[in-house]
C-alpha cells in the first residue's frame, strides 16, 4: 500500500491543511504520515504540540531521520515536503536523494504576491554585508543541490505562474467551500451583530521576519498598537459594526491588547463569511475576502510603514486588487474608501493563485493520492 509522509518543521495541530487531507488521503486507499522535522532543525517550538496523534512521528536529530528512512518501504513511500531549501537543511534533502526518495514540493502560500525589485533594492543589498552572505548562501545551496543530484520528483502549486506545477486548489479554497455556509449562530455571535473583521499579521512579533525573511523591525509597539485601536474605535463609529480581531495562528495575545475586543483564533475563514467588512494590512487570508466578495480595506499606519517590507507588500497587494493603500495615521479617515473588488480582478486573483479549471473539481487529498499512487506503481 502506498504512504504519504509529510515532512514539516512542526507538529500536526489542530488547524493545519495535513489533518483534512489525512482523511481524504486515507479514503483514497492511502495510509498517511507525518514526520515532525523540528528537532533535526533546533527549532524552538512556538507551535506547541496539542496531543499525540497516532500518524505523526517526531524525528528528534538528524540520525534519527536517516533511521526511519532505513525502516521505511521508500519504494512505496512518497515524501511531501514542506521545509524551506535553505543551506542549513541541506543534510536533509541530501538524505532523501542519497536513498532515492521520492519527494515532492507543495506550496501553500502561493497568493503570496510577488514584490516587484527597485533601484534602492540593490543600493540596500550591496551595503549589507548580511544580505550579501544570504545571497551567497542561496547561491552556493543550489550548486549543492546540482552536485548531489537532489530534484524534487513533483511540484504541487495553485499558482498560474509556477512553471512545470502540478495544479492544486490553495488550501483556503477548501476551506472556504466548507465555511460558506456557517452561520452566526454556528460562531456563537448574536445573529443581529454587524462586525468587522481585522485580518492580524502578528506585526511585529511574527517569528517569520526573523527566520524566514532575516530582517529586525524597530518600531514602537505601543504606538502600533495604539493607531489600530484608535481607528477600530472610528470604524465601529462610523460604519456601525463592531470589530472582531481574527488573530493571527502564531499570535500570542492578552485579551485587553486590542481593548477588550473580541480575539478569535484559527476562525478566520468563517469569521470572514458572516462579516459585513473586512480590515487587512496585507494578511494572506485576503483569499477569503476575495471568495466571498466581502468590502475591504488595506491599511498601514507610520509604525508600519517603518518595515520597508511590509510597507511594500501593502502596496503590491492593495493595487493589484485597484485598491489604494490608506494609512491611518497620516490621512483623513473620511477619505477612506472600504468597497468590494473590481469583479474583474477579483476572479483574477482568483484565478491566479486560488484555484485552476482542473483543480476545482477535485480535493487536494485526492490530487496527492492519485500521484503518490502512480508514482509508487511505476
Amino acid at each position: 500500500m502506498t504512504t504519504i509522509v509529510c515532512l514539516s518543521h512542526g507538529p500536526l495541530v489542530a488547524r493545519s491543511v495535513w489533518n483534512k487531507y489525512k482523511e481524504e488521503i486515507e479514503a483514497s486507499g492511502c495510509l498517511f504520515e507525518s514526520w515532525n522535522m523540528q528537532g533535526v532543525f533546533g527549532i524552538a517550538p512556538d507551535i506547541k504540540k496539542e496531543k499525540d496523534i497516532p500518524c505523526e512521528r517526531s524525528i528528534p536529530s538528524l540520525h534519527a531521520f536517516e533511521d526511519e528512512l532505513e525502516k521505511t518501504d521508500l519504494c512505496h513511500t512518497v515524501f511531501f515536503v514542506g521545509i524551506p531549501e535553505t543551506w542549513r537543511n541541506r543534510h536533509v534533502f541530501s538524505l532523501l536523494a542519497k536513498k532515492d526518495c521520492i519527494f515532492c514540493k507543495y506550496d501553500f502560500c502561493a497568493n503570496t504576491i510577488p514584490i516587484k525589485k527597485q533601484y534602492r533594492d540593490i543600493v540596500r543589498f550591496l551595503g549589507n554585508p548580511m544580505k550579501m552572505w544570504l545571497f551567497m548562501q542561496r547561491k552556493i545551496n543550489k550548486l549543492y543541490w546540482r552536485a548531489n543530484g537532489i530534484r524534487y520528483a513533483a511540484f504541487f502549486s495553485s499558482s498560474s505562474s509556477a512553471t512545470g506545477r502540478i495544479p492544486i486548489n490553495h488550501p483556503d479554497f477548501e476551506k472556504y467551500l466548507f465555511c460558506k455556509g456557517i452561520t452566526k449562530e454556528n460562531l456563537g455571535l448574536d445573529p443581529k451583530m454587524r462586525y468587522a473583521v481585522f485580518y492580524d499579521s502578528y506585526y511585529p512579533l511574527h517569528p517569520d521576519f526573523k527566520t524566514i525573511h532575516r530582517i529586525s523591525i524597530d518600531v514602537d509597539y505601543d504606538r502600533y498598537l495604539s493607531s489600530l485601536n484608535s481607528f477600530f474605535e472610528w470604524f465601529e463609529r462610523k460604519y456601525g459594526v463592531q470589530l472582531i480581531i481574527a488573530a493571527h495562528p502564531r499570535s500570542n495575545y492578552n485579551s485587553l491588547v486590542f481593548n477588550g475586543r473580541p480575539i478569535i483564533k484559527n476562525k478566520t475563514c468563517e469569521l470572514t463569511v458572516c462579516s459585513e467588512y473586512v480590515i487587512n494590512h496585507s494578511s494572506n487570508s485576503t483569499s477569503f475576502a476575495m471568495l466571498a466578495g466581502k468590502p475591504i480595506v488595506f491599511i498601514t499606519n507610520n509604525q508600519m510603514e517603518k518595515c520597508s517590507y511590509m510597507s511594500r507588500y501593502i502596496s503590491e497587494l492593495s493595487s493589484y486588487l485597484g485598491k489604494e493603500k490608506f494609512n491611518i495615521d497620516e490621512q483623513d479617515l473620511n477619505d477612506m474608501e472600504v468597497s468590494v473588488v473590481d469583479e474583474c480582478k477579483r476572479k483574477k486573483y482568483i484565478e491566479s493563485f486560488i484555484i485552476s479549471t482542473d483543480s476545482c473539481k477535485k480535493r487536494n487529498g485526492h490530487i496527492f493520492s492519485e500521484y503518490a499512487i502512480n508514482k509508487t506503481l511505476d
